[in-house]
């Protein structure tokens, strides 16, 4: 194979022309490559800074690869980060369970001990990657998140954020806390320096379910008022799109247990506070779709009066949505990710019919 010329270098994102118009520098110089895979081919790179890398690049730890885009004309429209790294460790894996890590480095040495994982990077940011991880792991019987443990509780903030997304998709949460001692940060790939895969093991053993995790880092008071204000937002931000029977449970169990001295009055009546909440939704939602289904009307209407014309065509899914706000959208979609079309439509239709 010869070599590649200048414009098939500049396509691939590792190389770029300079504003005279000649090819610049290499774009990974002094950094260590780690490539995603895809079905066993690389589709995409990120470059891990080393005392090798150029002082002044001001890009981070990791540099990524340059994609498509608006400003990046010249990269090819196959260049795109679409993919996790260790993705296909996910998906011919043979356990009933995987690992969640944010660095690349984390995600090989987990896999590297025998447990599946991939690694978030800069693919789990996006709205598109979240949507991606929810489809990727709607199946999994457990997801454990291994997050960094810093004293500025970067890690652990990710860890809730992502936890909550997968939590809202009904996807079964635990979380792992790294053990970080005196350090200022710790993560799996130093945690892992001198042990063995059951010193891992024993960590998932102790991985609290996302729901007990998040609600150890509320604050008690010996004030219950306090502690019932505590608990209402506690609900509001993590358990109003839970099925009511769970939601229920973890308020009369667990939430309930937490704040000592409270008694099954307070918990019923949080209970009842959240379904009020979510009573309240419904019918701003129930409001919303009215009023979209008047744009809907009004949309095929035009349709068939075109149509009359003569002038009517079948509109694409694009524009079909048009009709629709972004808030009824999302909610479809989380429906349908959840697997509880049905369930939703027998609902809906008892609610207004029976």
């Amino acid at each position: 194979m010869g070599e590649l010329n200048p414009q098939s270098l500049v396509k691939t994102g590792l190389a770029f022309f300079t504003a005279s118009g000649n090819l610049g520098g290499e774009y990974y110089k002094g950094r260590i490559i780690f490539p995603y895979y895809s079905h066993g081919t690389v589709c995409y790179m990120a470059g891990r800074e080393t005392e090798e890398t150029p002082a002044g690049e001001g890009v981070g730890k990791y540099k990524y690869l340059r994609v498509h885009s608006e400003k990046n004309t010249r990269i090819s429209v196959f260049v795109n980060n679409n993919v996790f790294f260790g993705e296909d460790k996910i998906k011919t894996k043979n356990t009933d369970f995987c690992v969640i890590t944010e660095g690349l480095a984390d995600c090989i040495i987990a896999n590297q001990w025998g447990f599946p994982c991939l690694a978030l990077g800069s693919t789990g940011t996006s709205k598109e990657g979240q949507e991606r991880l929810v489809a990727l792991l709607k199946n999994e019987k457990c997801v454990y998140l291994c997050f960094d443990n810093d004293e500025n509780k970067a890690g652990q903030n990710g860890a809730v954020k992502t936890g909550q997304l997968l939590f809202n998709a009904g996807i079964p949460v635990k979380i792992i806390d790294l053990p970080r001692g005196s350090e200022k940060k710790i993560d799996i790939a130093e945690f892992m320096k001198g042990k063995g895969a059951q010193d891992f093991e024993a960590l998932k053993e102790k991985a609290l379910r996302f729901i007990p995790y998040t609600l150890n880092l509320c604050p008690k008071s010996e004030d219950k008022v306090e502690n019932i204000e505590t608990a209402e937002k506690f609900i509001k931000e993590r358990l109003l799109n839970v099925d009511q029977i769970y939601r229920n449970g973890y308020v009369t169990s667990t939430i309930k247990n937490y704040f000592t001295g409270f008694t099954n009055t307070e918990a019923h009546a949080l209970v009842k506070l959240a379904d009020s909440v979510i009573l309240d939704q419904e019918r701003g939602e129930s409001k919303s779709e009215k009023d979209n289904s008047c744009q809907c009307k009004e949309y095929y209407e035009e349709s068939e009066e075109e149509g009359e014309k003569g002038e009517y065509t079948i509109p694409s899914l694009e524009e079909r949505l048009k009709a629709y706000s972004e808030k009824v959208i999302n909610r479809a979609n989380k429906i349908l990710d959840r697997g509880r079309a049905l369930k939703f439509m027998t609902k809906t239709f008892n609610k207004l019919h029976m």
